[in-house]
């Protein structure tokens, strides 16, 4: 034994060596367990005295990792992942991949804890759950991997996340978010565990959609779905199948939507086209406003689920981002939707994040003039009145230019109506008013 391994070797697993054994293999798996679950170590070091301890006795090694994975705790053994992650790097940069492929065999006892990470504390949960994400990435990136059983892992860890008590802007979801969505995008690319993980987060985002009763933020499960149908560069989407994966976004929320007991509210009939359902709705919604719908359908759904929280509507920004032709499947939702947003005004209150996102899928679809998309970015300073006055100002636009319609002829009076509005709310949108010189209201 020469001075590195044994110098490395008292230094790291004196405790388990000075026990006594009933024969040498017991000896060296002791060993090299107290080095995965001791404090950290050079691991360029013990790649070294690893590979040259496994030519005097080999598969002891594994061993013991097998030993360690199969009696883990997340709430005891907290830098064994850690450790286990560094060796596996070691290997893989010098073309050894013997580590990562045992952990692949063994992630049925990793993903185990999954299910009571609840018991953990935030950190400790944050922790267990950063190093499996790690060993997933490192599987996708250098095995051959079984892509619905890791989406699903990473599915399950966050269904998880959601039920922690974190806010949005919380630096921890964002780590586990963008550290989640690397390797959720290599698994998709296989289009049929994009179709599985799309339905499930699908399911986890929309409030009228998921049968768990726990509240839940699903932040990360809307970022992931979000960053999957990211377009590649131009020129590349007929071949990355972006077209295929919009579509089925989208028939997996109408299927949720226009099912039972939301469907049974509708004012329109499913086998009407956009342009006859719009007709509908402007009729109904004309008698109605600025006043507030009785109807089922907008005091059980509209209201009831579809506005209980941003994320219904994030999700139509998502699909209107595919295409127009995807976006006026969901017409009679936008206008239902943006018609009780009116009403709450009309009743002293506001829905400011749900305003901002319609607004924002009507002025990205080019369905209003820009000059929407510009005061709507300080529709914040306004008060509800001057707000209910502004989106009664779009309705009627949206009311006479519906989408359906390839005419534009005599939008001008609206354009000024909303330069007056603006004049008339100088006081509180002055910021808003010297942009609009700036940039020339010719132009908008």
């Amino acid at each position: 034994m020469n001075e590195e391994i044994e110098n490395f070797l008292k230094k790291y697993s004196a405790k388990s060596l000075s026990k006594y054994y009933q024969n040498e293999s017991e000896i060296w798996i002791a060993a090299y367990v107290e080095i995965i679950d001791g404090p950290n170590f050079s691991s360029s070091t013990f790649h070294r005295v690893k590979n040259q301890l496994e030519v005097i006795n080999p598969m002891k090694w594994a061993q013991a990792v097998s030993a360690v994975i199969k009696n883990f705790s997340p709430s005891i053994h907290e830098l064994s992942l850690l450790n286990l992650t560094h060796v596996a790097i070691a290997e893989i940069q010098d073309n050894m991949f013997n580590t990562i492929t045992q952990l692949y065999n063994l992630r049925s006892y990793l993903f185990s804890h999954i299910q009571s990470l609840t018991s953990l504390s935030p950190t400790q949960a944050t922790k267990y759950i950063l190093q499996l994400v790690k060993f997933i990435e490192l599987w996708c990136a250098y095995l051959d991997v079984e892509e619905l059983d890791l989406a699903e892992a990473l599915i399950r860890i966050i269904r998880f996340t959601s039920i922690l008590e974190l806010k949005e802007d919380d630096l921890r979801l964002k780590l586990i978010f963008d550290k989640t969505s690397v390797p959720m995008i290599s698994l998709c690319k296989q289009y049929s565990c994009f179709q599985y993980v799309c339905s499930n987060l699908l399911s986890h985002i929309l409030p009228f959609s998921e049968t768990e009763k726990v509240k839940r933020n699903p932040y990360i499960a809307y970022c992931v779905l979000k960053d999957l149908m990211k377009s590649p560069e131009e020129g590349e989407v007929e071949e990355s199948g972006i077209r295929e994966k919009f579509n089925f976004l989208y028939s997996r929320f109408e299927f949720s939507y226009r099912s039972p007991p939301q469907a049974l509210f509708a004012l329109t009939r499913e086998n009407e086209n956009p342009s006859e359902k719009l007709t509908s709705l402007l009729k109904y919604y004309s008698e109605v406003l600025p006043g507030l719908s009785n109807a089922n359908w907008d005091t059980l759904f509209v209201r009831g689920i579809i506005l209980s929280n941003t994320y219904t509507l994030r999700i139509v920004f998502l699909i209107s981002t595919g295409g127009v032709k995807l976006a006026l499947q969901l017409v009679d939702l936008m206008y239902s939707t943006f018609a009780n947003l009116i009403g709450f005004c009309s009743q002293g209150k506001i829905d400011l994040p749900n305003i901002e996102i319609i607004l924002k899928i009507f002025t990205e679809l080019h369905w209003v003039p820009s000059i929407v998309g510009t005061i709507s970015k300080y529709i914040s300073h306004m008060d509800i009145k001057s707000t209910q006055e502004f989106l009664e100002i779009v309705w009627g636009y949206l009311k006479d230019f519906p989408p359906t319609s390839q005419t534009k002829t005599g939008d001008e009076e609206y354009l000024r109506s909303f330069k007056l509005f603006v004049h008339r709310n100088i006081e509180s949108l002055g910021c808003l008013y010297s942009e609009l010189r700036r940039s020339s209201y010719n132009n908008i």
